[in-house]
């Protein structure tokens, strides 16, 4: 859960147009004082090979493009929703996505130790979580992981 004294977002969504065989990518920052970004809360990356189908299974070509946008789902926590649904990456060269949790409070019962933490996605709405395979740094509070395609990410234990 974030922290109550951490700052407001810039921003609680954010989006870019991501094409294929161009390196793209988008941030959301909290707000300081006066609405001024500062510290990052969430990076993706899309890189330029990693874009594969679009929801409706068409493959990408080169130079084709997507409009993303990243909502954060629940101000209070660490999950985020992404479009377009169905979306798909490159298994050898998926999407990153990078969630600070440096201004969060650590659920002590649920775990311990912060390297426990990890990214988690759900495909769909109602269905269960699932792990990712992702690292923790903890000296900078971010979980890195990469992403197969588009639906709903979290970072928990």
């Amino acid at each position: 859960m974030i922290d109550s004294a951490a700052p407001m977002l810039a921003a609680d969504s954010v989006g870019f147009w991501a094409v294929d065989g161009k390196d793209r990518s988008v941030d959301i920052y909290f707000a300081d004082s006066g609405a001024v970004p500062s510290a990052r809360l969430l990076h993706f990356e899309v890189g330029h090979s990693s874009l594969d189908r679009y929801p409706d299974g068409r493959k990408f070509k080169h130079n084709d493009s997507v409009f993303i946008s990243i909502r954060a789902a629940d101000p209070s926590t660490l999950s985020f929703d992404f479009e377009p649904a169905g979306l798909k990456f490159k298994s050898d060269h998926p999407a990153t996505l990078t969630i600070n949790y440096g201004r969060t409070v650590p659920d002590s019962v649920a775990a311990p130790d912060e390297t426990a933490l990890s990214l988690w996605v759900q495909e769909q709405t109602a269905k269960p979580y699932k792990k990712i395979t992702s690292s923790v740094d903890t000296i900078a509070k971010e979980i890195t992981g990469g992403v197969p395609g588009f639906s709903k990410y979290a970072v928990a234990y």
